[in-house]
């Protein structure tokens, strides 16, 4: 469901991240790395500082926000109005 207003969560099992998040559905796609924790590690195991990262499908920034720690640049793409504004704000 939708919260009143948005929590602000921190992941550290990749690095210590905060992220904004506004509903259920959110709070699952980052607390539990949204069932792609091992996924995610070995992406970030592959990129080098030099690496830019196209995040398609960005959700809340998941990837986008751990690559960023990792990399030049990340471009993230997201098309539901509610989660890019939860993406701008990760």
């Amino acid at each position: 469901g939708q919260l009143r207003v948005p929590l602000t969560i921190t992941v550290d099992r990749l690095g210590e991240f905060r992220f904004r998040v506004q509903n259920t559905t959110e709070i699952g796609r980052t607390l539990d790395y949204g069932h792609e924790m091992s996924s995610l590690a070995a992406f970030l195991f592959l990129l080098t500082p030099e690496d830019v990262v196209w995040d398609i499908g960005a959700s809340v920034g998941l990837f986008s926000v751990h690559s960023a720690a990792r990399t030049a640049k990340v471009v993230a793409f997201e098309p539901d109005p509610p989660t890019i504004a939860r993406l701008k704000e990760n």
